[in-house]
This record gives C-alpha cells, structure tokens and sequence, in this order.
C-alpha cells in the first residue's frame, strides 16, 4: 500500500474554538467587602481573572463611583463597566443613574449601574 503525501495545511495549527471573554471592570464602592465578595463569585464559577478587575472606588457615593469608572474607561478598553453602589441614603443616587443614562459608555451598554 502506497502513502499518500500530506500537504502544509494538514500540520497548521487550527484557529480558536471560543470567542474571547470580555474585559470587565467591576467598580465597587466599598475596599474590603465587595471585592472580596466578587472575587469570591470568580474562584467558585472559575471566571478568568485576566478578564474581570475589582476595583474599589476613592469614594463611597455614587457620583465618586461613575467619576472613577469614566476615568478608568477613557485609560483601558473595557468591554463593559460595572458600577455597584447601594441606594442607602445618597442624596445623589438618582443624578447617578440619570448620569450613566446620558453618557456615550452608557447609551453604548459599556457602563452599568448595579444597585
């Protein structure tokens, strides 16, 4: 029996099977006890690390958090922001909404408000 050649093609390496994961920023508004609770989330459902941050935010309302999310989207490409605040007693917690509402990163789906 004869053995037929095998071109170039047969060895190259095949493309990638998955689509990429997106790059996710999750700002917080609290240091100790969100971060620990979102990383938590990605060890036990084994989310890439590379693709997800936690960040805390320099301040603890709502208007302080949006202000670091912009500045962290306008410096890295992130697919999608999270800002995660509670409603407490935050006198501007609906201006917070009203400003993700209006901005270009949230009418584009890139920045999300998570109360």
């Amino acid at each position: 029996m004869a053995r037929r050649e095998r071109g170039a093609e047969t060895y190259a390496r095949r493309g990638p099977i998955r689509e990429p994961y997106d790059f996710v920023l999750i700002v917080c508004e609290g240091a100790k006890t969100e971060p620990t609770y979102f990383t938590s989330l990605k060890i036990r459902y084994r989310l890439s690390s590379a693709n997800i941050k936690i960040m805390p935010a320099d301040g603890s309302d709502p208007m302080s958090i949006i202000t670091f999310a912009e500045n962290a989207a306008s410096r890295d490409n992130y697919d999608r922001i999270y800002c995660v605040f509670d409603r407490d007693e935050h006198t501007n917690y609906d201006a917070a909404l009203q400003r993700i509402a209006d901005s270009s990163e949230g009418k584009a789906g890139r920045l999300i408000a998570i109360t």
